[in-house]
């Protein structure tokens, strides 16, 4: 890709997501999945993965109210729901709460101007998760107040997208005495490496998302290169790593995070600069990794091989214009595979069969892949089967819809360059669900 995702996209798989965390909701939770499928089935390669399919993928956050919106909110609120004074400070300081079942202010989410102190409540030793909405501007001040709040598991910066981000006026380092965070999302105009720094020293961190961005410079590539992984592996307890954006990090940057990060279950990133020997590192080293999401221009097939020796793999989300049925057939050797996408542009029967035995196969996605009705056949009667993405230009209707009454978990299809049978495809599984819901 470069990747969304997301992420998303929750964690991948059964990551137990810390709290109520937002940006958690990075990775491969179904609805997302499907979306991102369905982009990535709808919409060619540009070059560099499905870059902007993905983007539309995400969950977006909404724009920071205006000051007369929050006016007008906090006096229909406080007239008519009786809401108390300190949510009313709060929206007028450009501020929410979130509480727990006893009525603690857990959550706080900033989007104001007035200064991160003045808009967080009187009593903050129960706050475990801050959010800065994009848009927003932080000061050095907000951010030395911030790195006091050392209950925080979860801290998130700006948005899901490249204009979604925060402004951030001075250093983040002061941020490593949060030595609870779990979670970091960090969404910032002008990204360097330098403000990872403060990874390296957050003990219990699990969760990391970024965005790249464009350099600050305006020279061509990212500012981020691969100089934080000198931070980033010092995280010892990482176990889900998710960098978006059209990155030039390099086969440097995983040998160094996969010889110290030995917790990963989780990788999704994007770079041209990536090569087979990032892949035979990742299936050599990481040995609890569940989930595995790359986009380069440089995979081949051999990559793909080694990375079919991993079999601890559940999810494999594999993009490459170089890739071929070699790979479909090598990946399709991972007996626990639950989440398959390989782009490779046609496929023989041997190579389907092989995808269509693996019984703990949930999603399938062979981009702008040409199925014939012999291989659609193949998944019929699949067990765990809930989603296929491919190409059903050489596909008949009424062959199609036969295979598809026959898999019973089967809830989500889309058959690009297909649109009659999209469509057939589309009201039988609509009926057969209202059929299921009415018994």
């Amino acid at each position: 890709m470069p990747p969304c995702l997301c992420v998303a996209k929750s964690p991948p798989y059964n990551l137990p997501a810390p709290g109520n965390s937002k940006k958690n909701e990075h990775a491969k939770e179904s609805h997302v999945t499907i979306q991102r499928l369905y982009y990535s089935t709808q919409q060619p390669s540009n070059g560099c993965g499905d870059t902007e399919a993905k983007k539309q993928m995400l969950p977006r956050q909404s724009s920071p109210p205006s000051s007369a919106a929050l006016l007008l909110l906090a006096l229909v609120l406080g007239s008519f729901l009786c809401v108390d004074s300190h949510a009313q400070d709060a929206l007028l300081n450009g501020a929410r709460f979130t509480r727990d079942a006893s009525g603690r202010i857990v959550g706080l989410t900033y989007f104001g101007r007035s200064g991160l102190k003045q808009a967080a409540p009187s009593d903050t030793s129960n706050l475990t998760s801050v959010e800065i909405s994009y848009g927003t501007t932080l000061k050095q001040e907000d951010v030395d107040f911030l790195s006091t709040l050392q209950n925080v598991e979860e801290l998130s910066f700006g948005g899901n997208l490249d204009g979604e981000y925060v402004v951030i006026e001075g250093s983040l380092s002061s941020l490593a005495s949060l030595k609870r965070l779990k979670s970091v999302f960090l969404c910032k105009r002008d990204m360097r490496d330098r403000d990872l720094d403060f990874l390296a020293d957050l003990p219990n961190l699990q969760y990391l998302e970024f965005l790249t961005g464009p350099n600050p410079s305006h020279e061509e590539g990212s500012s981020v290169t691969d100089a934080c992984a000198e931070s980033i592996q010092q995280a010892k307890s990482l176990r889900s790593l998710r960098i978006v954006g059209q990155g030039h990090l390099t086969d440097r940057f995983i040998d160094a995070i996969t010889q110290h990060l030995n917790q990963l279950e989780y990788i999704d990133l994007a770079s041209e600069h990536l090569t087979d020997r990032s892949l035979q590192v990742i299936a050599q080293r990481c040995a609890n990794l569940r989930s595995l999401d790359l986009w380069s221009s440089q995979f081949t097939d051999q990559g793909a091989s080694y990375l079919a020796t991993a079999n601890q793999l559940q999810e494999i989300w594999l993009e490459c214009p170089l890739l071929t049925n070699k790979s479909l057939e090598a990946l399709a050797e991972l007996k626990n595979l639950r989440h398959l996408l390989v782009t490779a542009p046609t496929v023989t029967n041997a190579s389907i069969e092989k995808v269509a035995k693996l019984q703990s196969l949930e999603i399938l996605c062979l981009r702008n892949t040409p199925l014939s009705d012999e291989q659609f056949a193949m998944f019929a009667n699949h067990q765990k089967l809930k989603s296929i993405f491919a190409n059903g230009r050489a596909l008949t209707t009424e062959k199609v819809l036969n295979v598809i009454a026959t898999i019973p978990k089967l809830n989500h299809t889309e058959l690009s360059e297909a649109s009659e049978t999209q469509k057939a495809v589309k009201r039988f599984l609509a009926d057969r669900k209202s059929a299921a819901n009415s018994n």
